[in-house]
């Protein structure tokens, strides 16, 4: 991460650029959205201003934790800026989650207490919510090409809000519109409240994933079956090139492999020999597990079987 010119350096620095855009974006639209929902008395409204404090937080976390990475400072994380990325995108999860659940009990509160959307200013946010419309469909399509090129956690959350954001302003833009044209009925009142309800089941069930994907992520858990026999069967290729096989330690961190191999070597063999066999499974299973990053960690066979024997009990 010291070298400035780095290829992780440039992706990083690539996430910053992206995640800050977002952060201007927010504080510039965050003030129209709560006057806008104010002045139209709409729940739906509301909803977009609440989420947008939301996203304004979620965004700050990330960007700092960019930053952290930017600067080395991952020392505390076993598999550094992979895992503090991992957990970014849990504790955006979690804000996001709990933004949803405040707006659903505000909303049910408006069944009890119905009031009317002003319409002038109902047409005013009908305007203002197709430019975000517009804004978070270029957002969506710009941060995932960047997701898809990074790998990045947090980066994949990002186009997953920008994505849901693109569905929450069609909703709202379809709920104000009922909402007016359906004025002269007495039951039209209802049309705004329930489509506030529904314009967060769908960002929620995207949150929900999310958030298993990176407890997922966090939990250090062995690749699957698939993986693990590729990864033995590169290890019988070499059989003859090591002693002892003792373990292997493997996760997952967004779409990166992380796998560490133990192996003994006999105490006399060359290091010519031993970094070239270290090179042959780094290639042939970044080859064959996209995504792999593989570790070697080598030990002397006889000190690798005291160690064994004497953990037994």
């Amino acid at each position: 991460m010291s070298n400035g010119s780095s290829p992780e350096t440039a992706i990083i620095r690539r996430q910053i650029q992206a995640i800050r855009l977002a952060l201007l974006l927010d504080c510039l639209l965050l003030v129209p959205v709560l006057v806008v929902a104010w002045l139209a008395n709409s729940m739906v409204l509301f909803s977009e201003a609440f989420g947008s404090l939301s996203c304004l937080a979620i965004n700050g976390i990330s960007f700092m934790i960019l930053r952290r990475i930017a600067r080395g400072h991952t020392g505390q994380f076993e598999y550094g800026a992979e895992k503090m990325e991992v957990v970014g995108s849990m504790v955006s999860s979690v804000l996001m989650l709990g933004s949803s659940a405040v707006m659903a009990w505000i909303t049910i509160g408006r069944f009890a207490h119905p009031e009317p959307v002003e319409p002038t200013f109902g047409g005013v946010g009908i305007a203002f919510q197709s430019f975000c419309l517009l804004l978070n469909v270029w957002l969506w399509r710009r941060n995932r090409r960047i997701a898809a090129e990074t790998s990045g956690p947090i980066m994949e959350a990002t186009w997953r809000s920008n994505r849901a954001d693109v569905f929450e302003d069609l909703g709202i833009i379809l709920s104000l519109g009922l909402t007016l044209a359906l004025r002269p009925y007495p039951w039209s009142i209802y049309i705004d409240p329930a489509c506030a309800l529904v314009a967060l089941v769908y960002p929620t069930g995207e949150i929900v994933r999310l958030l298993r994907r990176s407890l997922s992520d966090l939990m250090d858990k062995t690749l699957e079956e698939e993986l693990q026999i590729k990864i033995l069967r590169h290890l019988g290729r070499h059989y003859d090139q090591y002693e002892d096989f003792l373990r292997i330690k493997s996760r997952r961190a967004g779409r990166r492999i992380f796998i560490d191999l133990y192996l003994g070597f006999d105490g006399d063999r060359r290091i010519r020999d031993v970094t070239e066999l270290i090179d042959q499974l780094r290639n042939g299973l970044a080859e064959d597990i996209p995504g792999a990053e593989v570790n070697v960690i080598v030990s002397r066979a006889d000190a690798a079987r005291d160690r064994a024997e004497g953990a037994r009990p």
